[in-house]
């Protein structure tokens, strides 16, 4: 709980990452799931309220829109194998359109092992008699994102967050909604 966080640590910024597109999302219901787990974060962020009479110490809560990132590398990626994509990234709601490519995956892998998405993993799409494909640097799993590649962008994106925040004159220099906005247009 962010109180606690605040109480027990200190802490006066929280930075919550929004979840990502994985191989343990199954069907399209549990991707709508995820879209409205990160709808609630991002509703969290923004009706958070600081109150100097609470015994709490939290007086931002950021979003690192991390499944956003990666979602636009995955459909880029997918419209670039072929498959049918728009990739207008300013539609309210366009990581809901057409995902059905997403659960395309590689099923007779094992049995015990959860199968990727082929546009999240592989480079160019393989035929339906493949198990395997051409890597992307995307992910190497469907699990997990691709460290010397993805990481750089991850971690610039909570220091760019922070920045937001403590980089002012008085620290607390702007609110959740101006820090948004500027990293929404600085990471374009």
């Amino acid at each position: 709980e962010i109180d606690l966080v605040g109480k027990y640590f200190g802490v006066e910024t929280v930075i919550i990452s929004t979840l990502t597109f994985s191989n343990n999302v199954k069907t399209l219901d549990d991707w709508k799931g995820i879209q409205k787990v990160n709808e609630m974060i991002r509703q969290i962020a923004k009706s958070w309220e600081f109150s100097p009479t609470k015994d709490i110490n939290v007086r931002l809560i950021l979003v690192q829109e991390l499944a956003n990132f990666t979602n636009q590398l995955i459909w880029t990626n997918a419209k670039h194998m072929g498959y049918d994509v728009d990739l207008d990234f300013s539609i309210n709601g366009w990581d809901g359109m057409k995902a059905s490519f997403l659960l395309d995956r590689f099923e007779r892998v094992s049995k015990y092992f959860w199968p990727p998405s082929i546009p999240m993993v592989c480079s160019k799409r393989p035929n339906v008699t493949n198990v395997s494909c051409v890597q992307n640097k995307i992910s190497p799993d469907g699990g997990h994102w691709c460290t010397p590649t993805l990481g750089p962008r991850y971690s610039a994106s909570i220091a760019c967050l922070l920045g937001c925040v403590y980089n002012g004159e008085s620290g607390y220099l702007l609110g959740v909604v101006d820090t948004f906005n500027i990293v929404n247009k600085s990471v374009r």
